[in-house]
């Protein structure tokens, strides 16, 4: 006869807990990493529908394209990963040309707030 440390039962359910607890802790890291986002576009509501939907400040500023020479906004927020691609839906659908620079593993301090979703 083999004797066991543990019941079958008990090493089931430590598996089981396991990976559920595993799955949690990454679901609320991959929540808390911020994620900087720089938006170049021509349309001018992109920056109002993501302050209401989102409910994400954003910094913008009047630029011109050195190729183009053609006037455009810089946008610049930070969201957490998991809202990226809400933010991409709401870019893509106001401004299928604009151009999007995605930046993560960076630290923000001030007035961001982290949200558990």
């Amino acid at each position: 006869a083999c004797a066991f440390l543990f019941e079958l039962p008990v090493a089931i359910y430590s598996i089981i807990y396991q990976v559920m607890f595993s799955f949690v802790v990454d679901k609320i890291h991959f929540q808390n990493i911020e994620i900087s986002a720089m938006i170049f576009t021509k349309n001018r509501e992109i920056k109002h529908i993501i302050n209401k939907e989102m409910v994400r400040g954003v910094t913008y500023w009047k630029g011109m394209g050195a190729y183009t020479d053609e006037e455009t906004e810089v946008l610049v927020t930070i969201v957490s990963k998991y809202e990226i691609p809400q933010l991409q839906k709401i870019i893509y659908d106001l401004d299928p040309k604009a151009f999007v620079i995605i930046t993560d593993g960076l630290k923000v301090t001030g007035g961001y707030e982290k949200r558990l979703i």
